[in-house]
């Protein structure tokens, strides 16, 4: 392994001329590092090519952006293109420190089979900016990205486990520290990927997807005071591959629609403990066409307008609710079972055939009139469910 140390330099590549690959200057600064001569275009070149820039190189390379930046050239002709990749077909690491900015196109951390890629981002100020279409962590191979101590990564779509071979890790920890997506964040896209929002990590996007293609496996934990997941759109936990997401011990997520178990899917989702809250300024469906399980207990809230639990013929859906101060709350109103199940919708009614709740002080209640509808008895009562306002907790 060999590391490139740039200190409190200002780095910019410009397009190639003649048979020159990429030229940098580096002019002689004082500071944090000791005053040294210009680094050559050869040695700077031989530290990308080792994080698979634009080709295989050494087994492992460190690169740190420390108090300075990091500019990869635009393209221009045939010239290479201003793609970032860090691990192409070996290992490779970036870390983006102290104001340290990293700015290109597009970011791919472990681009081909057998590749590792480490792209870590911490420090107030420090930022890895992707201007063009997509980050992808773990392409065809094993990714890792860490956003830590008021650090910021940001581009337009956010891909991780972007093939069926590949594994993507993400961490988003401490406050401060941001993953922004301006579009689309998708947790396993076909692969195995994971994402970690937690201590007051922050990550934003319009629609989030885990579990995105049949086969793929996507986990997502929100957890501690202060962190959030925000989706400006739907979030749909597990469509068509395996989801799940974990709410906890303080942690919010916030969505426009929710859906658990999408067509042919399966999606799993548990908010535990006081603090702990998912909410949907829309419907929510817990198995859309799969298998969708929703889990409350222990003091989690969950809010939404409409609560739809087996939406459509082939779904299943489970819903719990347990322990103190537990609740779902549905503004509008709560449908149990679409068609072909256990639900019949008149024209002016709905109710469900078969609904069970369980547990001692549980309720079902109109939420505008606080009539109580039902309670933990453990029968198999005819819950009519024409009433708007209604919510369920323990």
């Amino acid at each position: 392994m060999f590391t490139l140390l740039l200190c409190n330099l200002s780095i910019l590549g410009r397009p190639p001329v003649g048979n020159d690959v990429l030229s940098w200057k580096t002019p002689i600064r004082s500071g944090n590092c000791r005053p040294h001569t210009p680094i050559h275009s050869v040695h700077v070149l031989a530290a990308m090519l080792a994080l698979g820039i634009f080709g295989a190189g050494p087994a492992q390379a460190q690169f740190i952006i420390d108090g300075t930046s990091l500019t990869v050239p635009p393209p221009l002709g045939n010239s290479p293109n201003a793609d970032l990749i860090v691990g192409n077909s070996t290992t490779g690491a970036l870390t983006v420190q102290n104001g340290g900015t990293v700015t290109d196109l597009r970011g791919f951390i472990a681009a081909l089979s057998g590749s590792s890629g480490t792209v870590t981002v911490t420090g107030p100020g420090s930022t890895w900016t992707n201007n063009g279409q997509e980050l992808l962590v773990g392409d065809f191979g094993t990714g890792t990205l860490t956003v830590q101590n008021g650090g910021r990564v940001s581009d337009v779509t956010g891909f991780n486990a972007g093939f069926s071979v590949s594994s993507g890790t993400v961490t988003v920890t401490d406050p401060g520290s941001t993953w922004a997506n301006n579009g689309v964040l998708v947790v396993a896209d076909a692969g195995t990927g994971t994402l970690t929002v937690q201590n007051g990590g922050t990550v934003t996007d319009t629609r989030g997807l885990i579990g995105n293609v049949s086969g793929s496996s996507g986990t997502v934990a929100v957890t501690g005071a202060g962190s959030t997941w925000t989706n400006s759109a739907d979030l749909s936990v597990g469509g068509p591959g395996t989801g799940t997401l974990t709410i906890q011990t303080g942690g919010t997520v916030i969505s426009s629609n929710g859906i658990i178990g999408g067509n042919g899917s399966s999606g799993t989702v548990t908010v535990a403990g006081p603090g702990s809250t998912w909410t949907d300024n829309g419907y929510l469906l817990v198995a859309d066409g799969g298998t969708g399980t929703l889990t409350i207990q222990n003091g989690g809230t969950v809010s939404d307008t409409r609560g739809v639990i087996g939406n459509v013929s082939g779904s299943s859906g489970t819903v719990a609710v347990t322990g103190a101060g537990s609740t779902w709350t549905n503004s509008a109103d709560l449908s149990v079972g679409g068609p072909g199940n256990r639900y019949t919708d008149h024209p002016e009614r709905r109710h469900g055939v078969g609904c069970r709740w369980h547990g001692v002080g549980c309720r079902w209640r109109d939420r505008r009139s606080q009539r109580l509808l039902g309670h933990g008895d453990g029968d198999w009562p005819r819950l009519d469910l024409d009433k708007q306002w209604l919510s369920f907790g323990c």
